[in-house]
């Protein structure tokens, strides 16, 4: 008999109601209960009962751990190594748990020769660390902006700051699973494109992780998270998604405000390409004229004349707008155009960015 893996969430310190820890379970759930079927497709956990009780066993035991010891860990340790020590301790529960319900052995999953269990489950374990602990950061931005309205502070950089964070934590919440259910539906047909797509997903959420802590991002960075994205979509959609990305090496250490880019490719392929038929392409040009850094993000998709295009009104721009606003005031802009003969072209112009540390 084989094994694996499940699921965890990042608990941070502050209080939470019961309420609150029972989302965060039933997220815990939702994510074991994906892993455990994609690894019992993937014929690394059988049968599929166990799979379940094993995924479930280690995404409870990391949940249950971080909430536990987090809060102790960090009087002594800093914030990631408290989080990475609880989830480590987590998965070994969690194993020593399902080896002794399934088999009455609880060091069965901790004696595999090539530690197989412990590397799939670390492996799983920093996609679920990166995406639920991302999402606490946007709930703890929630209750700081709400805190701030509510005692209506008059420090306006502070307030100014919160609404920032909020903007940086926001991501995809279906994003992970609906990549997951994509990976089960190629697991038969096209393994290596399965493959591929969980490496370009462990490289988008450890980039994302890296950004999330900085205000500053380097156009590398932000390049390499949209590389990722629009590999994956090109494996889902096949030939009808092509690509290309235009940038002088001089540029990839710039350093720039994140989450200013990746907007507006999502935007590009959701509303442009995803509805035709016949697909299209997306091109990313970045270029530095005199003092101004200006990127081209243009697709050959619907365009604005199509009635089921809401290409210039999405969240994901009007995050962006927000953003410029707030940074750069009116030194910063953002044009959407359409593009002969079909799609949109969006041009975003920064003033003179530095080169990252």
């Amino acid at each position: 008999m084989r094994y694996h893996w499940g699921c965890m969430a990042n608990l941070s310190d502050r209080p939470y109601t019961w309420r609150r820890v029972g989302l965060v379970y039933l997220g815990t759930t939702a994510f074991c209960s994906a892993i455990a079927i994609l690894l019992w497709l993937l014929g690394a956990a059988e049968p599929l009962w166990a799979s379940f009780v094993i995924s479930f066993c280690i995404g409870y035991s990391i949940n249950t751990t971080s909430l536990l010891l987090t809060p102790i860990a960090e009087r002594y340790l800093p914030a990631m190594s408290a989080n990475v020590l609880t989830t480590v301790l987590g998965l070994l529960g969690g194993l020593m748990l399902a080896g002794w319900l399934i088999i009455g052995q609880p060091a069965y999953f901790l004696s595999d020769d090539d530690y197989s269990a412990i590397v799939l489950g670390l492996f799983f374990g920093a996609i679920g660390i990166t995406y639920f602990a991302t999402r606490e950061r946007l709930h703890v931005a929630e209750a700081e902006l709400a805190d701030i309205q509510a005692m209506q502070l008059r420090n306006e950089k502070q307030h100014l700051e919160t609404q920032l964070k909020l903007l940086q934590a926001q991501i995809e919440p279906h994003f992970l699973f609906n990549t997951l259910s994509n990976v089960i539906g190629m697991i038969h047909d096209k393994p290596d494109d399965a493959e591929q797509t969980l490496l370009h997903l462990t490289t988008l959420f450890r980039a994302s992780l890296k950004r999330t802590r900085e205000p500053l991002s380097r156009l590398a960075d932000e390049l390499e998270i949209i590389t990722a994205l629009l590999e994956i979509s090109q494996i889902r959609m096949g030939s009808r998604l092509r690509y290309s990305i235009e940038v002088d090496d001089s540029l990839l250490d710039i350093s720039l405000p994140p989450l200013l880019l990746q907007p507006l490719v999502e935007n590009a392929l959701k509303h442009g390409i995803e509805p035709l038929e016949a697909g299209g392409e997306i091109t990313l040009q970045i270029n530095k004229h005199n003092d101004q850094l200006i990127i081209r993000i243009a697709d050959t998709g619907c365009g604005f004349g199509a009635a089921s295009n809401t290409a210039g009104s999405g969240t994901g721009v009007a995050n962006v707008q927000a953003r410029l606003s707030a940074l750069f005031g009116g030194a910063a802009s953002l044009a959407l155009e359409e593009r002969q003969p079909t799609g949109v072209v969006a041009t975003l112009i920064l003033p003179a960015p530095a080169s990252a540390a």
